[in-house]
């Protein structure tokens, strides 16, 4: 007979980044962007954090984008925890749009991309400037739980990825979107054991 149990999740963002000190700021989507001398500050708070209220979690896995391995690097590595790297944590890719300002992409694109750009989980849509649609986000990062769960069960487990994608997650698991930097969300998923 099977039975459901929960595994435990932990979720982070990657820390600020060199274009995040940039005013304006950029788009950063899918580009690979290193840690700011600031984002590696807020990753070892975030590690402090996570040393305190992070009883039972015995990996990490990252997006492989740079920004967040080196967020996670530094959690990894404060923990003492292994840390493996997926593509499937990645960020929302935002296509043409990536790399440009705010007003940048109202003035090569109009404004009614402004209504995509501003929903950060509910129902945005780049396909049309080459980029991923929220349903895709949502099911790449649900068949990572799924996998992750399956291969380590009943471990609990920090994934570290970014602000768009990882509200999505939330909000697709019925959770409060709105994950913000140096807070760490605890969320239990579903697996069907047999």
């Amino acid at each position: 007979m099977a039975y459901t149990i929960r595994m435990r999740f932990a979720l982070a963002r990657h820390t600020a980044t060199d274009w995040d000190e940039e005013k304006p700021s950029r788009l950063k989507g899918q580009q690979d962007r290193p840690l700011s001398e600031r984002g590696k500050g807020e990753a070892e708070s975030l590690a402090d954090i996570l040393k305190k209220t992070s009883a039972g979690l015995q990996r990490v896995v990252s997006s492989d984008l740079l920004r967040a391995v080196e967020t996670a690097q530094i959690l990894s590595g404060k923990l003492q925890l292994p840390l493996s790297t997926d593509e499937r944590l990645r960020e929302c890719s935002f296509g043409a749009l990536e790399g440009l300002t705010r007003e940048q992409i109202i003035g090569q694109f109009g404004t009614n991309i402004l209504q995509h750009l501003d929903d950060n989980w509910r129902a945005y849509d780049f396909r049309s400037v080459g980029g991923e649609h929220r349903d895709a986000v949502l099911k790449r990062m649900i068949i990572l739980l799924q996998q992750v769960s399956i291969e380590h069960p009943r471990e609990d487990v920090l994934l570290v990825g970014h602000s768009r994608a990882m509200d999505t997650l939330l909000d697709g698991l019925g959770q409060r979107p709105g994950l913000h930097h140096n807070e760490v969300r605890f969320v239990e998923f579903p697996q069907i054991d047999g």
